[in-house]
């Protein structure tokens, strides 16, 4: 494993620590809004934050211009 392989996956865990940690402060901080929800609604609230934790940290893949900055206009 060469050097650059070896910073993005050092990037993709700092990347997936610091999403993760936000996501799940998010979700807290909803479903502590929230406290009416049913059992349903909360199960499907955790899961689309744990989706979202385990996809993001792979936008380090993404070319370096993949920004919106970068996106033609229409």
């Amino acid at each position: 494993m060469n050097a650059y392989w070896m910073h993005v996956l050092v990037m993709m865990a700092l990347q997936h620590l610091w999403q993760s940690a936000v996501l799940v402060l998010l979700v807290w901080m909803v479903l502590w809004l929230g406290r009416r929800l049913d059992a349903q609604v909360r199960a499907s609230v955790w899961l689309c934050a744990f989706a979202l934790s385990a996809v993001l940290p792979l936008a380090v893949l993404l070319p370096e211009g993949a920004g919106p900055e970068e996106w033609p206009n229409p």
